[in-house]
């Protein structure tokens, strides 16, 4: 969720510190030239939102602007950030691509990170993907932001074996969801076993059903 973060942080410069997630952050919004500004989240020793998450450290984005321009950039980093102490870093970076054919914008992203979950247990992730505002873009309402997520991922998690993930429906984020509430991936783990996974209807839960060779299965997140 640190993309969205980041467009509460600028966009909302006036009013973002009304939102939960950034009500205790220290918020820097610099215009480095006419062309190119950055904003700092700054989370400090902890900041906790609304649903329990804890964010500490920092979110630092550049871009250029108009944001909303085709061709625009935006790249981010981390700084001793972490999510529910849970270390993330690596690069996040995105071109917006235009408005799709229902006036929605569109992104094209590229991660490259990992999730230090404790000493010698980490998860490396790469993604190719398209990144979609599905609602509370125009008229901008925080509390009504979904984005549309499609591509593909892969990773490998500290003695465990890659896996390498496709997007088959449209995976769905609600801002203030720790989940994914809607969508289905297909994801591959070694050289045989592939699996579907399936997060529901809508419902911010913490649960997904797994359907394999063998069965299905509901895991929690």
């Amino acid at each position: 969720d640190a993309c969205v973060i980041v467009d509460l942080a600028y966009e909302g410069n006036y009013n973002g510190k009304n939102n939960d997630v950034l009500s205790c952050a220290v918020i820097s919004v610099d215009t480095l030239t006419s062309a190119f500004h950055r904003v700092i989240i700054d989370f400090g020793t902890g900041c906790t939102d609304a649903a329990g998450n804890v964010r500490t450290g920092q979110i630092k984005a550049t871009f250029t602007v108009p944001r909303i321009a085709g061709g625009a950039v935006t790249d981010l980093e981390f700084i001793n950030y972490t999510f529910n102490q849970v270390e993330v870093a690596g690069i996040y970076h995105q071109v917006f691509t235009g408005l799709n054919s229902s006036s929605q914008p569109e992104w094209a992203v590229d991660i490259d990170g990992y999730a230090a979950f404790s000493p010698g247990d980490t998860l490396f992730y790469e993604s190719t993907r398209t990144r979609t505002w599905i609602d509370g873009f125009n008229p901008f309402n925080p509390s009504s932001i979904r984005f549309a997520i499609t591509g593909a991922a892969s990773g490998q998690r500290t003695g465990q074996p890659q896996w390498i993930a496709t997007v088959k429906d449209d995976l769905i984020w609600k801002y203030g969801c720790p989940w994914l509430v809607e969508g289905k991936y297909e994801i591959s783990v070694g050289n045989a076993k592939v699996y579907e996974v399936d997060f529901g209807n809508g419902d911010c839960d913490d649960e997904a059903t797994v359907s394999g060779s063998g069965g299905s299965i509901i895991i929690q997140l």
